[in-house]
């Protein structure tokens, strides 16, 4: 039994699309038989099986599809060979084109795009004027707002929020319950995770390895760069994010700047030959207290170090 029917009613600006009407109650979405909702092109463009619809003054067409219990309203617009389906829902002015795929529970309203071939799966929350686009993936309990923007083949996932105008671009990931806003971006292969809260006037996160808050934000073109260190440089950073005593991490040029709540705890726990103590001036991201103190080490320390462990180092027993 067919759930709708296209009427003669045409879009006032696309004439092509015509109103449907319920042809039955669908409870779920509060509409009766003979309501009036949306607009389509073809009734490929919405399924007569589940609770789909479209509602309001949202427009669906082209090749786009709509399916499972999803909804669109508002003036949302889904064209192209989109897709929608599971119980997302489209609203606001939110646009949804090309092969761009929602699905699970995921809400885009507001103003928020996603284009090209881009995915957004799971209970994601894409609001404000965000945009997902070209491969980009956003997943899990991801919230973008403000004019957050993903793309390439960027992946945003599990808890992670970007606010402001945050920028993930190429390979990068921001996963776990990073927070990023302000002016930030995240390019190459770089990766932002765990409890990472990040909120900048400005940070690009290329090339350097930054860390806050027991995560952190690492690039590993910077790895690539040393690629004949890569095995010591890493360990030395999966000891980082062990040390309780690391509050920020700043990797630049051929030095590391650490900063501190405790130096002699943190070249104890590190092993550090060598290292230069200083104020926190020289360590611009993150911002962090004053009381708080920096250590510089030189990068062929660290491989000196860390060349021989074969796994991360720890407090020293002597």
């Amino acid at each position: 039994m067919n759930k709708y029917e296209i009427t003669d009613i045409e879009h006032p600006d696309i004439t092509r699309l015509r109103r449907i009407r319920a042809l039955c109650h669908i409870p779920s979405r509060m509409v009766k038989a003979g309501d009036l909702g949306g607009f389509v092109e073809f009734e490929s463009n919405l399924s007569h099986m589940g609770t789909c619809w479209i509602g309001d003054e949202a427009i669906v067409y082209g090749r786009a599809k709509i399916s499972g219990d999803a909804y669109i309203g508002g003036f949302a617009q889904v064209c192209g060979s989109a897709t929608v389906s599971g119980s997302a829902t489209v609203s606001g002015l939110a646009v949804i084109e090309d092969n761009a795929t929602v699905t699970g529970n995921a809400s885009i309203r507001d103003n928020a795009e996603v284009l090209n071939h881009a995915r957004v799966l799971g209970n994601v929350i894409i609001r404000g004027s965000s945009q997902v686009r070209d491969r980009a993936e956003v997943s899990g309990f991801a919230q973008l707002s403000g004019d957050s923007k993903v793309s390439g083949n960027a992946k945003v996932s599990e808890g992670a929020t970007l606010t402001g105008n945050v920028h993930i671009g190429d390979s990068a990931r921001v996963y776990g319950r990073a927070q990023l806003g302000g002016h930030f971006q995240v390019w190459n292969q770089a990766h932002a995770a765990g409890n990472v809260k990040y909120a900048p006037a400005h940070c690009e996160a290329v090339g350097v390895q930054y860390r806050f808050g027991g995560s952190s934000i690492w690039d590993s073109d910077y790895l690539e760069k040393h690629s004949s260190n890569t095995d010591p440089v890493r360990r030395f950073h999966a000891s980082l994010e062990q040390c309780p005593f690391l509050v920020g991490v700043q990797y630049e040029d051929d030095q590391v700047s650490l900063v501190t709540n405790d130096v002699r705890a943190l070249v104890r726990f590190l092993r550090l030959p060598r290292c230069r103590i200083g104020s926190n001036s020289n360590i611009e991201h993150p911002p962090v207290k004053p009381e708080l103190q920096s250590i510089t080490v030189e990068l062929s320390d660290v491989v000196s170090i860390f060349r021989d462990h074969r796994s991360v180092v720890g407090p020293s027993n002597r």
